[in-house]
């Protein structure tokens, strides 16, 4: 899967609200066209050549903040950096 800090949004990303009655008693949630990049594997080394991270499009659904407590043990973040 992606991990929330390989998410980047394009200065341009157009999000679309959607109400979800079936999750968490109700809620909406923004859904739009983000990118991603794939981290460098930097286990057990100190070096590695610099390669520049090609984004790759991928449909993003965000959820609001105070709802995360409710959806277990996961990783979040409240700021994603833009692509400009």
């Amino acid at each position: 899967g992606i991990a929330i800090e390989e998410v980047v949004l394009p200065a341009d990303i157009k999000f679309e609200p959607s109400y979800k009655s079936d999750l968490l008693n109700g809620i909406t949630v923004l859904n739009g066209k983000a990118r991603y990049f794939e981290k460098q594997n930097w286990n057990k080394k100190m070096y590695q050549q610099f390669k520049i991270p090609q984004l790759r499009d991928f449909n993003l659904t965000l959820i609001p903040y105070y709802t995360w407590a409710n959806r277990g043990v996961t990783k979040m973040s409240v700021w994603i950096p833009v692509d400009y």
